[in-house]
């Protein structure tokens, strides 16, 4: 993160960005300045959701998110409260995320949890953004793919 910050300073005109994130940790502990000039934002990797809220907090201008996470098990109503808290002009959401289960009993129940939490007015009415789930289980593993409709990946 400390390396992200001097970036941001030193192109103060940076509309669009495309950011790895899997080598960043939760370690970082400070706050990221505003950022107003950033529209545009495509995250891969994500794989800390303390790092994701903290990038997506300094970006309140953004209208364009496209984000592809992995291990973070962020719901509809986690998603809808970090849009409307911080992310107000954002118009184009792509999510694409990995979750993972691992010998729990009521997976089906969770996958099902997950689901409709996507199915709420913010979603359906007043953005019109549609989600799809994949699941595949093997054995006592269940991997959940879900992601914004349309969203394009290969």
């Amino acid at each position: 993160m400390s390396d992200i910050i001097p970036l941001f300073q030193h192109t103060p005109y940076l509309q669009s960005l495309n950011i790895p994130l899997n080598k960043l940790t939760d370690s970082y502990s400070g706050r990221l300045p505003l950022f107003l000039s950033i529209t545009m934002l495509k995250l891969s990797n994500v794989q800390s959701s303390y790092v994701l809220t903290t990038i997506l907090k300094s970006l309140p201008n953004l209208t364009h998110l496209k984000v592809n996470i992995s291990y973070i098990d962020y719901d509809g109503y986690r998603w809808s409260r970090i849009i409307n808290d911080f992310l107000p002009k954002l118009k184009f959401f792509h999510l694409k995320m990995h979750i993972h289960f691992c010998d729990e009993k009521n997976t089906r129940e969770r996958i099902n949890q997950l689901i409709d939490s996507f199915r709420t007015r913010f979603w359906l009415e007043k953005h019109q953004w549609f989600i799809r789930c994949d699941c595949i289980s093997k054995d006592n593993y269940t991997c959940i793919l879900l992601h914004t409709l349309p969203y394009t990946f290969s």
